[in-house]
C-alpha cells in the first residue's frame, strides 16, 4: 500500500493506493519520466527536420536563380550565398 500526503491550499490531503506499493509507484514515475524524455526527443527531431527542410528549400531557390543568371557577377553572388547556406 502506498500513501502520499500533499499539501493543497494549506491543507494536507492524503491519498492512499491499495493496489500499488512504493516500488510500483517508483516504477510508474520512472516510466512517465522516460515518456517525457521520449516526447522531448521527438520534438527536437521535428525541429531539426524543419530546419533542415527550410535550408534545403532555400538552396533550391538559389539554384533556380542560378539557372536564370546571365552574368558572371550575379553567378558569383549566388555561389557565395550557396556557400553561406
Amino acid at each position: 500500500m502506498a500513501k502520499v500526503i500533499l499539501k493543497i491550499g494549506g491543507k494536507n490531503k492524503t491519498f492512499v493506493k491499495d493496489k500499488l506499493n512504493l516500488g510500483a509507484v517508483k516504477a510508474q514515475a520512472e516510466f512517465e519520466q522516460k515518456l517525457q524524455t521520449g516526447f522531448s526527443t521527438i520534438g527536437e527531431l521535428q525541429n531539426l527536420y524543419r530546419k533542415h527542410r527550410s535550408i534545403l528549400n532555400k538552396i533550391e531557390k538559389v539554384e533556380d536563380k542560378l539557372a536564370d543568371v546571365e552574368t558572371d557577377e550575379e553567378a558569383e553572388k549566388l555561389y557565395q550565398e550557396l556557400d553561406n547556406l
